[in-house]
């Protein structure tokens, strides 16, 4: 079931400057991370990556993913270290037709003479604050008995 994400984290994911890696799983079950920059929310909510790469085993994987009904996640981390894990399933993927050729044009005129191999959607359905400073604060408060000796004693 899709989740709507927060406009504090699609403004995130939309950010030039935010780092953005899908982790896919390939057909022996080894985690494939790979950084992606042209990923971004879309209007009705749904998670776009454009993959530049025929070649790419992210692609390869995340085909497999939908083809076998399996999960991928997306990691974003922004400028000032705030972080999320968007867990997700792949939804479809385009390459042809009014869609593709948008996309294509765009990512030619933002990176000159590039090929897209396709454009990857994602339903997502779970998010998950990853940011450590805050999770470092929340542990300490719901699970003070966790805490070190010497963090205990200061």
């Amino acid at each position: 079931m899709a989740i709507k994400l927060s406009k504090e984290v699609i403004d995130l994911i939309n950010k030039k400057g935010s780092v953005k890696i899908l982790a896919t799983i390939d057909e022996q079950g080894i985690a494939q991370a790979d950084e992606k920059e042209y990923l971004e929310v879309t209007k009705d909510g749904y998670i776009r990556y454009l993959e530049l790469l025929e070649t790419a085993r992210s692609y390869k994987n995340f085909t497999r993913s939908l083809w076998f009904n399996q999960k991928i996640s997306i990691t974003i981390i922004g400028e000032n270290k705030e972080s999320y894990k968007i867990i997700g399933k792949p939804d479809r993927i385009y390459v042809s037709g009014d869609v593709y050729e948008e996309q294509y044009k765009w990512i030619r005129n933002d990176l000159g003479d590039v090929d897209l191999a396709a454009i990857c959607i994602v339903e997502p359905e779970e998010i998950y604050d990853v940011t450590l400073s805050r999770n470092i604060l929340t542990q300490d408060i719901e699970y003070p008995i966790f805490k070190h000796l010497d963090r205990i004693l200061k």
